[in-house]
């Protein structure tokens, strides 16, 4: 049993008492499997918690909406003031000087995307022939599931959580279609 301390109390807790609607939250690294199981959600994920029921709490994660945990297995994330997304701040930078922060959202039908270096296997598996380097075209987005076309794999599924948009600038696609 874990000691049940007031929610109004303020202040760092390893025990994740001070966990609040609103907070941006992730599963602790200690957690292997969460009670309620992972869905599209990983350790690097970083969501907003958005009800708390006794020890259940519900969080928004960019990968899934109303994932269902239990507050002892998850942690607060520091705010830096600005928005993380899957546990990572990527900044592009282009050559006007102008930085931007992609959101998931950004990934569309016809881009040119990869698998995140982040991604050490991706939830449905490499396939074959696909890599981190290997850059393909966006056939279809259902939900977080993306179907993607690469040069020595078409209709590969993926997660959308797991890729990134590919500039031009980014990559040689010799023999790419």
């Amino acid at each position: 049993m874990e000691k049940v301390t007031n929610d109004d109390e303020i202040g760092p807790s390893s025990l994740g008492s001070n966990i609040k609607i609103g907070d941006k939250v992730r599963v602790k690294p200690s957690v292997v499997t969460p009670t309620h199981k992972w869905g599209a959600v990983t350790h690097k994920s970083i969501g907003v918690v958005k009800k708390i029921q006794g020890e259940s709490l519900t969080v928004d994660f960019p990968e899934q909406k109303n994932w269902t945990g239990i507050v002892s297995e998850m942690e607060i994330v520091a705010s830096t003031g600005l928005d993380i997304q899957n546990g990572s701040l990527i900044l592009d930078v282009d050559f006007s000087g102008i930085m931007t922060i992609p959101d998931l959202a950004d990934i569309k039908v016809g881009d040119r995307v990869r698998v995140k270096s982040s991604i050490t296997t991706p939830k449905h598996n490499w396939g074959g022939h696909v890599t981190h380097k290997s850059v393909g075209v966006v056939k279809d987005i259902k939900s977080e599931d993306v179907i993607v076309d690469f040069p020595k794999h078409k209709a590969w599924k993926g997660i959308l959580s797991e890729m990134e948009l590919v500039k031009d600038s980014d990559t040689d696609i010799s023999g790419f279609p």
